[in-house]
């Protein structure tokens, strides 16, 4: 394998070579949902020589392999120095950055409501006070009109996240954009479908724990309760998750303006209760073509286990050993939690 390699960049001034003897470990972050990304580096702070960057910093890195592709896995800016040591190990320093900037006003609650608006109008209304200047908004959900919607005491950063959650979709915070979009299929931000990634035992496989089946999250239905003022009278739509090995049925607590708006919940949930029925990690060779929402497709670990998974979650680690990608896995596909051997006297005893 060739020698993994890496960039960075802080403001304009692009840093690798400088602290290319100093870096003990850097690590990205991606998270599907509203999370932020993150990213961290180790650097060995001997004589205390290292220029402090400035909180707010603008910081890019990229990652790969010689010989081979660097991708850029981290945009966002610095969110945290930090210094450490003791008489004997001497001294480290941790420079911390976030995709979205934590002092902005993103978080800050607000109260406002919205009548008969599609999502991207209501996220730009709502993402003025955030410093939001884009929001972009996946082909499936552009159209999709709320009745009505309101900021009770929330940040735009959970307003976002309600909404997404409600029409099966994940919402996320980069800079000064804001972004959502359909879970399934995954696209990138601009509309491009997510690569898949293999994680092959044998090849770039190197361990896993994963259980492709969670009794408890697992539901046959989603229900949703609304009031049908034509017809004066409580009404329920339901929507099946494709989980087929449970009777049980989610119910939401919470009733809905209208039919539209109960479908959109009740698909919403049944997204989340399809995502949530298995789980695990692999750490495989770092491949920087893994993204969240993406699907990475295990083999070799045994019937049952093999299928593929969405990714939920990406870490990408780089230190003096090299290399290595871990990926939090959810929602099994295909093959994943059956095991169709037939069984035999001898596993029977």
């Amino acid at each position: 394998m060739s020698k993994a390699i890496f960039d960075i960049t802080v403001g304009d001034l692009n840093i690798t070579e400088r602290i290319r003897p100093l870096l003990i470990s850097l690590r990205v972050e991606d998270k599907a949902g509203h999370a932020s990304d993150k990213a961290r580096l180790e650097l060995n702070d001997k004589d205390g020589a290292i220029v402090l960057p400035g909180r707010g910093a603008e910081m890019r890195i990229s990652l790969g392999w010689e010989h081979s592709s660097i991708e850029q896995v981290f945009a966002g800016t610095v969110d945290e120095v930090r210094s450490r040591g003791n008489r004997g190990s001497g001294r480290t320093l941790l420079v911390s950055a976030r995709g979205m900037d934590t002092l902005g006003s993103a978080k800050a609650q607000q109260e406002q409501h919205f009548d008969g608006q599609t999502i991207k109008s209501v996220l730009l209304t709502a993402g003025e006070a955030s410093g939001i200047r884009e929001v972009i908004v996946s082909e499936e959900l552009e159209g999709v009109v709320l009745p009505y919607a309101e900021m009770n005491g929330e940040s735009f950063i959970a307003f976002g996240d309600r909404i997404a959650k409600e029409v099966g979709g994940t919402f996320k915070v980069v800079g000064r954009r804001a972004i959502i979009y359909k879970r399934s299929p995954a696209v990138t931000t601009t509309g491009a479908p997510i690569p898949s990634v293999a994680a092959v035992v044998g090849d770039n496989l190197i361990d896993w724990d994963i259980a492709p089946i969670i009794g408890r999250p697992r539901f046959k239905t989603s229900k949703v309760r609304y009031y049908d003022a034509s017809s004066a009278s409580w009404k329920e739509v339901s929507v099946e998750t494709g989980i087929d090995d449970t009777e049980a049925e989610f119910t939401d607590r919470h009733v809905a303006a209208d039919e539209a708006e109960a479908l959109r919940r009740a698909g919403g949930a049944s997204t989340e209760t399809a995502r949530n029925a298995g789980e695990g990690w692999v750490q495989i060779d770092g491949n920087t073509s893994a993204q969240s929402e993406g699907i990475c497709i295990v083999s070799g670990t045994r019937p049952g286990v093999d299928g593929s998974y969405r990714i939920d979650a990406v870490e990408h680690e780089y230190s003096r050993s090299g290399f290595i990608t871990r990926l939090e896995l959810k929602e099994p596909h295909g093959d994943a939690g059956t095991d169709e051997r037939e069984e035999t006297e001898e596993d029977d005893e």
